[in-house]
């Protein structure tokens, strides 16, 4: 889609996603974008690749995946429509529907093991209404998931992202722009959960080393990106190259 169309669409998701809040995240999320199309117009004369990679990759980092929008996106009625439409019948009456995840405090790995996903069956509707009107929570202090490392993590990758950001673009020009691009739509591809999205983001911080590096400059890692990383480096090797600088 284009980049207007693709700001519009990213923005209502971020409305949804922020609840009471939303208007703060589609705020913070167009303010970047514009400050990146300001920018990409004025080394190449138009608005593009650099501005639709920071379009893609910001509201990916700020709507977060968490216990709250997994509840939602359950529970929105989008889902159930889906089902409906794939299946004959009703879900409860002519075919059962159950949930495969990894709660936080309850699925845990065996032997040393990564944790394990945990089925649940239909019961499990009413309290994901419950969690999905709890989002009011997400990042306060009464917010039961926010203490893991991980969710600090993904709750600093956004300010991580946007220091970064801010420092290319002072220093964007024609011959860098194609290091700016990749650089920009790195941290699209953090995937997964738990270990998983761990070992995908060592891999985008070390590239996003080499191509600050590239374009003169030191990509931000906060204390808590760093410290998330650590858990996921095997133990003998380091955090080489990944410098912590504090957001301000």
């Amino acid at each position: 889609m284009d980049l207007a169309t693709l700001l519009a669409d990213r923005s209502t998701r971020l409305l949804a996603y922020g609840g009471a809040r939303g208007a703060a995240y589609v705020a913070r999320y167009r303010t970047l974008v514009a400050a990146v199309q300001q920018a990409e117009i004025r080394v190449s004369g138009t608005h593009g690749t650099l501005s639709a990679a920071v379009a893609t990759t910001f509201y990916r980092l700020l709507a977060i995946k968490d216990e709250y929008e997994v509840a939602r996106l359950y529970t929105d009625g989008a889902f159930r429509e889906s089902v409906q439409k794939q299946f004959e019948g009703e879900a409860g009456r002519d075919f059962r529907i159950k949930f495969h995840l990894a709660p936080p405090g309850l699925a845990r790995g065996k032997n040393g093991q990564q944790p394990r996903k945990m089925t649940f069956g239909p019961w499990l509707w009413p309290a994901l209404s419950v969690l999905a009107r709890g989002r009011l929570l997400r990042g306060t202090w009464f917010d039961p998931f926010g203490r893991s490392a991980e969710r600090r993590m993904e709750r600093a990758l956004p300010d991580d992202y946007a220091a970064t950001l801010n420092q290319v673009l002072t220093r964007l020009n024609a011959e860098n722009l194609t290091a700016a691009v990749e650089l920009a739509g790195l941290h699209a591809r953090i995937r997964g959960y738990g270990h998983v999205k761990l070992a995908n983001l060592v891999a985008i911080k070390h590239r996003e080393q080499v191509l600050a590096k590239q374009l003169g400059l030191d990509a931000t890692t906060s204390g808590a990106v760093a410290a998330a990383l650590a858990e996921a480096i095997p133990q003998g090797r380091s955090l080489k190259g990944i410098p912590v600088v504090t957001v301000r």
